[in-house]
């Protein structure tokens, strides 16, 4: 849905404002490359038919990870104790930033797209 509406927008004189190109993306707006991330819902606002779009340049956005984990061990509900199946599950602990941020400078918020 947004990214449908970004690739169909037009400038003032009817030209596209994406640039189609021939890579990994389907092409670039004001120079930065476009990316669709279906991990963002396309059921937000009142209706339940909005999405969003951010755009921005995100070459200082951080991935922050901190050290170590931890093996949990699980309970076996029955499936798994009936086929023999060992249950672990580990848990790692990440979070993510800007290391700069100033808003409506790094990142824009588009909200209500339909």
């Amino acid at each position: 849905k947004g990214l449908r509406l970004i690739l169909n927008a037009k400038d003032t004189t009817g030209r596209p404002l994406v640039n189609p190109t021939l890579g990994e993306f389907p092409g670039t707006l004001f120079g930065r490359p476009i990316y669709e991330i279906p991990e963002i819902p396309e059921n937000l606002g009142v209706g339940s038919d909005e999405t969003e779009i951010y755009f921005g340049d995100f070459s200082n956005y951080a991935i922050i990870d901190y050290k170590g984990g931890r093996f949990e061990p699980q309970s076996s509900d029955q499936y798994m104790f009936l086929n023999d199946v060992i249950v672990f599950k580990f848990v790692k602990r990440l979070d993510a930033k800007f290391a700069y941020f100033e808003p409506g400078v790094n990142v824009v918020k588009i909200t209500g797209v339909k």
